[in-house]
């Protein structure tokens, strides 16, 4: 399975957040395979989404693998805030015996 494009998420309690993803396409070389980049960010007036807005996260990551999230401080990404939110659970005992497949799809 290949993913590419954008994906924006929005909440409907929350209407001034916003996640906006890109998600690489596999291309001639392996090194950008899966890459998942994004942002969490806030509008400072919701009810124009022209208006400025405020970065709170940074995503990125590998979506088949694992996933990380970030805090902006004053613009720029706190590497020291970087936080796991998400990693691909382990393949069960003998999986090259079950065509690859993992604990949900089996």
């Amino acid at each position: 399975m290949d993913i590419g494009g954008h994906s924006t998420i929005k909440l409907i309690e929350y209407p001034e957040l916003e996640c906006y993803l890109t998600y690489t396409k596999r291309g001639w070389t392996t090194r950008d395979m899966c890459k998942v980049e994004g942002d969490v960010y806030r509008y400072l007036n919701p009810e124009k989404k022209s208006s400025k807005k405020e970065l709170l996260f940074k995503i990125h990551g590998n979506w088949n693998s694992k996933v990380f999230i970030s805090q902006y401080s004053n613009g720029k990404v706190d590497k020291d805030s970087q936080e796991l939110v998400f990693q691909k659970n382990e393949y069960p005992e003998r999986w090259d015996y079950m065509y690859g497949m993992s604990h949900f799809s089996l």
